[in-house]
């Protein structure tokens, strides 16, 4: 086969002009990818920097999840078959999950404290045990626990457990008020 002069100079222009159309595709494509990943990957950042700043809540949020997934039925129920409006339905089974579930919870906790407190304050038969099972411990085993280093150690230990106890104690009643916000707004949103 016999090419001409004009056609073999046509061959190395189109053999140019597409291989210079393919590196400027291949060029947009890798500039194209490059920016998606640099989206992805402030999406990420940005993300992983809300989720750090945001750990204090996630307790709220599961809480106002598992709440919103028990109480929805109700809601449902007072809103579609007994016509009630989706407000005072939803105020209803809050102030009814409250009272059902927080309040019984809350006073065995406080029962339980209490008892603590009783136990600890000042009653002398406790304190009598004590000894009794300190002189057993010593007799027996030729150990004194209740020496006054260690008794020191824990009154020392009780004073900064007293502090830490009514931190997380309010720490718990502010994820219970961030739970029932959101659980008011994911139940209205329905």
């Amino acid at each position: 086969i016999f090419l001409h002069s004009n056609d073999v100079i046509h061959y190395k222009i189109t053999v140019f002009y597409l291989s210079s159309k393919k590196i400027k595709q291949m060029a947009y494509f890798e500039s194209n990818r490059i920016k998606q990943l640099a989206a992805i990957a402030g999406i990420l950042v940005l993300g992983g920097f809300l989720f750090v700043t945001l750990a204090g809540f996630i307790p709220a949020f599961l809480g106002a999840v598992i709440f919103y997934v028990i109480c929805s039925p109700f809601v449902l129920y007072l809103t579609n078959k007994k016509k009630w409006k989706r407000v005072l339905s939803v105020s209803l089974v809050m102030i009814l999950s409250f009272l059902i579930i927080l309040i019984p919870v809350f006073s065995l906790s406080y029962l339980l404290v209490s008892k603590v407190t009783v136990l600890l304050s000042g009653s002398q038969g406790f304190y009598s045990q004590v000894e009794n099972f300190n002189s057993y411990i010593n007799f027996n085993l030729g150990i004194n626990i209740l020496t006054a280093e260690n008794l020191s150690k824990f009154q020392n230990q009780a004073a900064n457990f007293i502090p830490s106890l009514f931190g997380q104690t309010l720490g718990i009643m502010g994820d219970i008020a961030i739970m029932y916000f959101v659980l008011f707004y994911l139940l209205m949103m329905e």
